[in-house]
């Protein structure tokens, strides 16, 4: 269900509860006898349809879509937000074959819809095979924007100048920020995310350390330990890019990624020290990219690890630092050799 927390805090946990048992009742109703319904977490259904194929299983969704928007149209709710959901979609052998990845995939699906503007049905399309040329479906996502409306093509414009700031303030600074950008646009694209999320990822990994600008040189390319009061002068960049895109035209929706990339799946990172699924699955892939980045670059305080060494330490971090998912998937990327021929060392 889309936006629950904030229908929690608009109408309180008594109305939610209602509202929770009204869209299970739909749900239930809706599959009957075709299959299983299921609480999954707070806000989230789930059914399991043994016998479905995916066309068939939107058509479900969007019969439940249909009941969901008719509660919402009769008197007695009319005084409520109204009530959306958004839904993944994934058919097992075709885009799964284990549980795991049945669950996972369908997951990755509900993050799109989110993502791409919520209350939407979105089915999984990716599989292990995705992973094979994920580079050149990224690169050529990113580049190609000759489609694209004008509002992007100023945004992109925008994101060169902001990007050429960078480069004159510290040039590591821009290859890290370039390199992000690729990683993650080639993570989100092996993990089945649309073209609108892929490219929301590239411009917020582009922009994620833009706060930087503010940071004293010295701080920045000091070959020592930092100091406690430096350390919280480097953590400060963070909410710096925030107040510097918010400000941007139309900008604004990449402020989740760019927020969010020092969090850590375990809770402890920073600024908000959220954790697990609270992180925005944007800024999950940001944290996966920007750490890895920064072991396989040279720095005035340490040498670059090789891909191989600093993809072990990814896996080492998975459900730890990391989202355990993603840093599967950018793992298994790394060894294939799919990240070597884009990164920008020079």
């Amino acid at each position: 269900m889309d936006d629950f927390k904030l229908y929690n805090q608009l109408y309180g946990f008594v109305e939610g509860d209602k509202a929770l048992r009204l869209v299970a009742e739909i749900i239930k109703q809706s599959v009957g006898d075709s299959g299983m319904v299921f609480r999954y977490s707070g806000k989230v259904f789930a059914a399991l349809l043994p016998h479905y194929d995916g066309r068939q299983a939107e058509m479900l969704a969007r019969e439940i879509k249909k009941r969901v928007n008719a509660l919402n149209a009769s008197p007695e709710r009319k005084k409520f937000k109204p009530i959306t959901f958004s839904c993944g979609i994934c058919v097992s052998p075709y885009s799964a074959s284990t549980y795991k990845e049945l669950i996972d995939h369908a997951d990755l699906a509900v993050y799109s819809a989110k993502e791409s503007g919520k209350d939407r049905i979105i089915l999984f399309k990716g599989s292990s095979a995705s992973f094979k040329k994920a580079s050149e479906r990224a690169l050529s996502i990113v580049e190609n924007t000759s489609n694209l409306s004008a509002a992007y093509q100023a945004n992109m414009t925008v994101i060169s100048a902001l990007t050429s700031a960078i480069d004159a303030k510290d040039h590591y600074t821009y290859r890290h920020s370039r390199n992000v950008a690729l990683y993650s646009a080639i993570l989100a694209t092996a993990a089945g995310f649309n073209e609108d999320q892929i490219r929301l990822i590239y411009e917020a990994g582009i922009l994620h350390d833009i706060g930087k600008i503010s940071i004293p040189e010295s701080i920045l390319g000091k070959t020592g330990k930092l100091t406690d009061e430096e350390y919280k002068t480097i953590k400060s960049h963070v909410n710096n890019a925030i107040e510097m895109i918010r400000h941007l035209p139309s900008m604004d929706y990449v402020i989740p990624a760019a927020v969010g990339h020092h969090e850590r799946w375990d809770g402890g990172g920073y600024p908000l020290g959220i954790a697990g699924e609270d992180i925005p699955v944007t800024a999950r892939c940001l944290a996966i990219a920007d750490a890895f980045d920064a072991m396989t670059t040279d720095r005035p305080y340490h040498r670059a690890m090789s891909f191989e060494s600093a993809a072990a330490q990814i896996e080492v971090g998975a459900g730890k630092q990391f989202d355990p998912t993603l840093a599967g998937i950018f793992v298994r990327l790394v060894r294939e050799g799919e990240l070597a021929c884009v990164a920008v060392k020079q």
